[in-house]
């Protein structure tokens, strides 16, 4: 086997990194409430592009009132235009500074910038306005997750949990950073309170199959797997969950046609190209993982282990220039990857060029050294 650990998204679509749910659209008054109404109608239809143009009219109507700004700030986020998303959020908090939802959704646009420090200092600001607002601490809880502060995480979704018993969405983000832990029991009792509360949320049953998924019960696994692509027959990162469970089981066939079925829902998704490349890695057919691995490269060009898994099956094709090239261009990604210094190392002596090969096995001796599980955890390995 070609490679140590199949990757898999932690998250998957209910918590993936820096995506986080609009705040529900604040109360208007009166003439700015009628105006806005078929703005709001096409914005929940997924019209965002008619609906900045309703919102358009409507701040040249009335130029001074907050809630347009607001809710053209709302349809810039689904477009995905940060910026403009962020603009409008702002001008907004100057209209009215205290517009909670305004405070939640520029936090989710900070954070989708990567600004997890701008994205908490608006949650709290939301939380001074009013401290029991469940959807502050959950988003506010996931960024302290994406900045790598799970206890804090974990507490913002329990205080969600207090306040409200009944929060779905509080339940199973504590429960997936609970996986993230290792702490699965914790994780299983969250999922399944957020299961009796939403039985039919594909998302739930796609991450309890990932929190089985790492504990190892793969059989579980690959059932909750299957029940989301029921409830969800377009759920992605569920054919991933279960291409993965099938390949640690060595069901290669149905483990290509999960990432089959992946890549046809996303032909963009490095991650199912990258762990269909494994599979055909496994049953040694060298050519379609390469195709893979390089495809994976291409969706993703910082992918080291894609590299590393790609050099290696050049190395069973000893086609040692284009082996040392992708390990060469991987520790570039990652110069502390004793590994991969060995198995450039190994390449260089297969070729015949003993100095270079001696010189990257010093350097993998000196990381494992300095770092004694370095090349040992995550790094690809041949078998």
């Amino acid at each position: 086997m070609i490679h140590a650990t199949v990757r898999r998204r932690l998250w998957g679509p209910l918590g993936a990194l820096l995506v986080c749910g609009l705040f529900a659209a604040p109360a208007a008054a009166g003439e700015v409430d009628d105006l806005c109404k078929k703005g709001v109608e096409l914005l929940e239809q997924g019209k965002a592009d008619a609906a900045i143009a309703e919102f358009d009219a409507v701040i040249k109507r009335v130029p001074n009132a907050a809630d347009p700004y607001y809710y053209r700030g709302n349809a810039y986020s689904r477009k995905g235009d940060v910026e403009r998303a962020l603009a409008d959020y702002n001008r907004a908090l100057v209209l009215d500074p205290k517009l909670i939802a305004a405070y939640i959704n520029r936090g989710a646009a900070f954070s989708d910038r990567g600004e997890f420090d701008a994205a908490i200092d608006n949650y709290n600001r939301a939380l001074e306005l009013n401290p029991k607002l469940t959807d502050a601490l959950i988003n506010r809880g996931f960024t302290y997750t994406a900045k790598g502060q799970p206890d804090r995480a974990i507490a913002d979704y329990t205080e969600a949990i207090r306040i409200n018993p009944q929060e779905v969405d509080a339940f199973v983000k504590r429960a997936a950073t609970y996986t993230d832990q290792g702490a699965y029991d914790k994780a299983m009792a969250d999922f399944e309170v957020a299961l009796r509360l939403s039985p039919k949320d594909a998302d739930i049953y796609d991450l309890r199959g990932n929190c089985q998924h790492h504990k190892g019960e793969l059989d579980k696994a690959i059932a909750d797997y299957s029940q989301a692509i029921v409830l969800d027959p377009s759920h992605g990162d569920a054919y991933l969950g279960r291409g993965a469970a099938y390949e640690e089981k060595s069901q290669y066939d149905k483990a290509i046609a999960d990432f089959n079925a992946a890549i046809h829902l996303n032909p963009r998704d490095s991650e199912a190209f990258y762990n269909r490349g494994n599979v055909f890695s496994d049953k040694g057919d060298f050519e379609h993982a390469i195709a893979d691995y390089t495809e994976s490269i291409r969706l993703n060009a910082k992918d080291a282990d894609a590299l590393i898994n790609r050099g290696i099956a050049y190395k069973k094709q000893q086609q040692w220039d284009k082996a040392i090239a992708d390990f060469t261009q991987a520790l570039g990604l990652d110069k502390a990857n004793a590994e991969t210094y060995t198995l450039r190392g190994d390449a260089y002596e297969k070729k015949g060029d003993k100095e270079k090969a001696r010189a990257d096995f010093a350097s993998a001796k000196a990381l494992k050294a300095e770092q004694p599980s370095a090349g040992t955890a995550k790094t690809p390995a041949e078998k």
